[in-house]
């Protein structure tokens, strides 16, 4: 892959501009050369800069950086070079950025390649060069592809990490909530769907799981079809720290929040399992798309879920084209039944409830948009009720509407819930333990 002076000076002109090309692209351009002295200085400057600021040098920065550090032919060359790349118009910056990625990407396999050529000649074991090859394809797969592989973001990094050490998995994730733990546990290779009508708590209670699983030890992917990142973000932020959802997003937190978010975010950082967020396109992405991301995230980080979360069940596409829409539903949670089956995984969804069903205080099984298709394919389902009167109450209905494995011993579990910082039931803050006692 040929990686042009041209190119080199469109990605240079954007970098130097654009802070989302930087961030990205740094630690590729560490192991970068600059095919002339003035591209080779800059980039080490502006390098430098990025490590101690997180920041890009307004311009002048980089006339005070050119006038302490070079004198003479050098100091009117770089200034001119500097002066040209801050003022191009930049028509190729996406393009020239991608052919960066590729070709710091070959690179490194050609590396690894020839380390294992030298390595066989020398020793005449295979072995060695299949492992080099190996290593080749997995560091150049990361250079091209960063962290961010197939749309799945950590969700660490989008605010600023978590807490140390929080629990031992245990045989299935419980929720924290007593009425439904005790008779109901989430099981690996399960598929778990609540079933609620529009605007009824769906997303939030997939957000509570999340919630949970983490604090239990367990790696989980919240893969949204609906929500985007922010939100999904956002409802994490103020489930974890107990910020109020609405003045946090507006940035009205007070400065005991701040520090209580702090507080969290630094706890939670050190945590061994993370929770990752994927966002797919509505009625465009399948299963299959969730599948490829997770092998590249075992490819690259080594990192595997153990409760998946998939909001919501009626937006996932199918691998065939059907028209039925009640049948595509079917098929993708056959789809998402036998991805948790294969690999071991908690699987956990939502369904919507057909049209008419948008007024039932008590939901049945057979209220599921898709509804024969979600009862056959499901192994356990839970409808979300409520009542005008406990709406008033600020209480939510837990309703198990059937489980595979085990008896229904409560039919409906009431949930005092908090949903300014998306809690749905305060007894499940225990899951915490003795953090409480830290933070109060």
């Amino acid at each position: 892959m040929k990686f042009t002076q041209e190119l080199e000076i469109e990605f240079f002109s954007a970098v130097l501009k654009d802070p989302k090309f930087i961030g990205r692209y740094v630690e590729s351009f560490k192991n970068y050369r600059g095919s002339t002295f003035s591209m080779e200085w800059i980039r080490d400057e502006l390098i430098k800069w990025y490590d101690k600021y997180k920041n890009l040098p307004a311009i002048e920065v980089w006339k005070s950086l050119i006038e302490n550090q070079l004198d003479g032919e050098n100091r009117k060359l770089v200034s001119s070079v500097v002066e040209n790349l801050m003022n191009r118009e930049s028509k190729a910056g996406e393009y020239a950025a991608d052919s960066f990625l590729d070709f710091m990407s070959s690179k490194e396999l050609e590396r690894c390649v020839e380390e294992g050529r030298v390595l066989f000649q020398k020793t005449l074991d295979v072995s060695l060069y299949m492992s080099k090859l190996s290593e080749g394809l997995t560091l150049s797969e990361r250079i091209r592809y960063g962290s961010n592989v197939d749309r799945v973001y950590d969700w660490l990094e989008q605010r600023k990490l978590r807490e140390s050490k929080r629990g031992i998995i245990s045989s299935g994730l419980k929720l924290g909530i007593p009425q439904l733990d005790e008779q109901f546990v989430f099981r690996r290779g399960t598929l778990t769907v609540f079933q609620g009508p529009y605007k009824r708590y769906k997303s939030i209670i997939l957000h509570h799981c999340g919630f949970a699983g983490l604090l239990q030890g367990y790696n989980v992917l919240h893969v949204s079809f609906e929500n985007t990142l922010q939100q999904v973000g956002d409802r994490y932020d103020s489930r974890f720290t107990g910020v109020d959802y609405k003045r946090m997003v507006r940035a009205l937190t007070t400065g005991d929040e701040q520090r209580v978010m702090s507080t969290v975010f630094e706890r939670l950082e050190n945590l061994p399992n993370k929770l990752k967020i994927q966002r797919c396109a509505p009625y465009v992405d399948t299963v299959k798309t969730v599948e490829i991301a997770i092998d590249k995230l075992y490819r690259l980080e080594g990192w595997m879920p153990d409760i998946m979360l998939i909001d919501y069940i009626n937006l996932v596409a199918c691998a065939k084209n059907i028209e039925d829409d009640y049948k595509r539903i079917e098929l993708a949670c056959w789809d998402t039944q036998n991805l948790g089956r294969d690999r071991d995984i908690i699987m956990i969804s939502a369904c919507q409830s057909q049209k008419g069903a948008e007024d039932r205080e008590d939901l049945k099984g057979s209220d599921s948009a898709g509804s024969v298709g979600i009862l056959r394919a499901s192994d356990n389902q839970i409808a979300i009720n409520q009542t005008p009167e406990e709406k008033k109450m600020k209480i939510i209905r837990l309703s198990p509407v059937f489980f595979r494995d085990d008896d229904i011993i409560t039919k409906d579990v009431p949930l005092n819930a908090e949903l300014t910082r998306m809690c749905i039931s305060r007894e499940s803050d225990s899951l915490w333990g003795e953090l409480d006692e830290d933070l109060s």
